[in-house]
């Protein structure tokens, strides 16, 4: 197999434009929406979107996952296919995927509900409760919504997949947080919560109506009825090794808000929720690139081309490693200029910049390691480093944040994300044998002829061979 590089990275790039754009949406709408709410209604609301993005993305079991790399390797656009077989074999595989999450959906939502009852007769706090029936709310059109773009990415390409989610939401967003000063309405995070859960809704429902994607939904979901027991645990049997994969990047992001409230309050939560998305700008491209990847280094793994996957995930890290770089010298240089955009009750946010931007640097440096394991067979490596790691991160920020408050936190994570990265790196170097670092000479990134790079490889797969 031949890797073009440049549709793959055609297709990051455009994926890193929809980001861009959406970022900034995303930045706007959360600071009008932090002064709206205020920062204890703002920390109630960010904890229950914390914990319905950690919900989301594990409701499936690991199947969205399969479900992509499914797709990337069986579904064919080009005219030489019969179209029948491929539309056939990707709406199966797509109407198992959203039985799963269906039926997984259902039991999250029990939970939650038994949580509210007994919470309010165990004396749990109001805030909590709020929290939590917040994140009820929110739980089932977000999960439609990332399994909706897990379908997507293989079909269309990561950047169409990423678009109504990216912008439209966020506009959504805005417009509310405008006309609401305008009529003079007040909102709690409970209606916050219920506008974030609609429009949610409504973009997974409009997305699915255009394109292919119509075409293989409709075909989806006159087969969803006829999805046979076996089928469904065939596929959670083939997902849930990756259900770690699937949640870790989300779940020691999401889970962040609702430890800090647990170790230092609810504003302290509402100031962290409101620090970690500037401070998270230099991993914007990493986390585009390794979304490309993730069909790349399925179909490398495939056909055993490790020397292709070698230059690929290397020139990923380059790529996003030299661009952090300058995307946390810039946050840096202005972060002390963040209070004028903020309002002064939020001047705890410019304290903590420089602690969260050095952990973002280093989940940078590693490049797109999450890629490699999801496909390359590393599944059960992480998701024992993963459920050993997540519990010490909560650990150390609650810890740390109870005796120290918000800087407290932000340094146990920075230190959680230092011993990660150390864990990933060396796994990964050891077997299938790439190295997760950035060329020193970034100009080897554009190699488009791997010729160069046999040698390298071969020290590389003997090293871990010995290792």
């Amino acid at each position: 197999m031949k890797w073009k590089p440049s549709a793959w990275l055609s297709d990051a790039l455009s994926a890193l434009l929809v980001r861009a754009v959406g970022i900034v949406l995303v930045f706007v709408s959360t600071t009008m929406l932090a002064g709206f709410l205020g920062p204890a209604e703002y920390g109630t609301y960010s904890a229950a979107l914390g914990l319905a993005m950690l919900l989301a993305t594990l409701a499936p079991l690991g199947t969205d996952r399969i479900l992509s790399q499914t797709l990337a390797c069986t579904f064919k656009s080009d005219s030489s296919n019969p179209p029948g077989t491929a539309i056939g074999d990707s709406a199966k595989a797509i109407a198992v995927a959203y039985r799963c999450t269906t039926m997984s959906i259902g039991v999250l939502l029990t939970l939650l509900m038994a949580f509210m009852f007994f919470g309010s007769l165990a004396g749990v706090s109001s805030e909590w409760r709020a929290a939590v029936l917040s994140a009820t709310m929110i739980l089932a059109p977000l999960t439609l919504s990332y399994l909706r773009q897990w379908t997507a990415m293989p079909i269309i390409g990561t950047s169409r997949a990423m678009l109504a989610e990216q912008t439209l939401l966020p506009a959504a967003v805005i417009l509310v947080v405008l006309f609401s000063n305008i009529l003079g309405w007040k909102f709690s995070a409970l209606s916050m919560a219920a506008i974030y859960a609609t429009g949610s809704g409504l973009i997974f429902a409009g997305s699915i109506f255009f394109g292919r994607l119509r075409d293989l939904h409709g075909a989806a979901l006159k087969l969803a009825l006829g999805v046979s027991r076996e089928e469904i645990l065939f596929l959670l049997r083939r997902g849930l090794p990756l259900v770690a994969v699937s949640i870790g990047a989300v779940a020691s992001q999401s889970s962040l808000p609702m430890a800090i409230a647990a170790g230092c309050g609810f504003e302290n939560a509402a100031y962290f929720a409101l620090a970690i998305p500037y401070a998270a700008l230099p991993a914007v491209p990493l986390g585009v690139l390794g979304l490309s990847l993730i069909p790349q280094c399925a179909r490398f793994h495939s056909s055993g081309e490790f020397a292709q996957a070698s230059h690929c995930v290397r020139t990923a890290a380059t790529l996003t490693f030299w661009s952090a770089i300058l995307i946390g010298t810039g946050i840096w240089l202005i972060s002390s200029q963040l209070i004028q955009i903020l309002g002064p009750q939020y001047q705890a946010v410019v304290h903590v910049m420089p602690i969260l931007l050095l952990a973002t640097l280093i989940d940078c440096i590693t490049g797109p390691t999450v890629p490699v394991m999801q496909t390359m067979g590393l599944q059960h490596f992480y998701a024992r480093v993963f459920f050993g790691h997540w519990p010490l991160q909560l650990i150390l920020v609650v810890i740390l944040g109870g005796f120290w408050g918000l800087t407290g936190a932000a340094a146990g994570y920075l230190v959680s994300r230092s011993l990660w990265n150390l864990l990933i790196v060396i796994q990964i170097y050891r077997s299938p044998g790439l190295l997760m670092l950035p060329y020193l000479n970034p100009l080897q990134a554009f190699v488009t002829d791997h010729s160069s790079l046999l040698s390298d490889l071969t020290v590389v797969a003997a090293k871990a061979r010995t290792a």
